[in-house]
């Protein structure tokens, strides 16, 4: 399997703990790498892998997409940021403050930035370096978009994270893409397994604040 994600802090414990679950599901030996939205479609195509995670929905004629469960919208900010003081982001903060996302999340970024640009929002997709968002957080007090998974954490260390309320987020589509035609009986036991199995990857707090959206 792919994870469709750019390489983040800790990715590999991830990548591990993903193919345990899915190992313990499916009876099968699996493992899990990282590939890039277009790379994971083109190893997906070739072969190289028999299903792809995402976050956020692929729409291609060779493939089926199929959302397994959903998250909600994490916010970056400095520890020292004005928004630490609240449990939960508002529209009203992504208006007042620069905001960014990161590159490498195609589908994620596809979604979210389309979304709140006609909220409103000015939402830059940037290139820049750790080190340079760690600037723009402390300096600039900057929010970076992200999904909201405290498990996937440490993206930005010394960052913190806040998810946005209910009414002002969107949930983020998690998706298993396989081949069209190409869905074994263990593959398929992962698809209907996967929701409740993601759950493990969040704390009891973060599934408890996702049951009431």
């Amino acid at each position: 399997m792919a994870l469709c994600l750019p390489p983040f802090y800790n990715f590999d414990q991830t990548c591990r703990r993903i193919a345990a679950m899915a190992q313990r599901i499916t009876n099968a030996s699996v493992t899990v790498s990282l590939a890039p939205s277009g790379k994971g479609l083109n190893g997906l195509h070739v072969g190289r892998f028999d299903a792809l995670l995402t976050l956020g929905a692929v729409s291609h004629p060779s493939v089926d997409c199929v959302p397994v469960g959903a998250v909600p919208l994490g916010v970056f900010m400095a520890k020292n940021h004005p928004c630490v003081a609240r449990d939960e982001v508002r529209l009203d903060d992504l208006k007042t403050y620069p905001v960014l996302t990161s590159e490498g999340f195609e589908l994620f970024n596809d979604m979210v930035v389309s979304t709140y640009r006609k909220r409103g929002v000015d939402i830059a997709c940037s290139p820049m370096t750790s080190q340079e968002i760690e600037r723009f957080l402390r300096e600039r007090l900057g929010l970076v978009l992200a999904v909201g998974i405290p498990a996937l954490g440490g993206m930005l260390p010394g960052a913190t994270m806040r998810l946005m309320r209910p009414e002002d987020g969107l949930p983020i589509a998690i998706c298993l893409v396989t081949a069209k035609g190409a869905k074994r009986p263990e593959y398929q036991a992962l698809e209907d397994a996967l929701a409740s199995g993601l759950k493990s990857l969040a704390t009891e707090a973060f599934e408890q604040r996702l049951a009431r959206l």
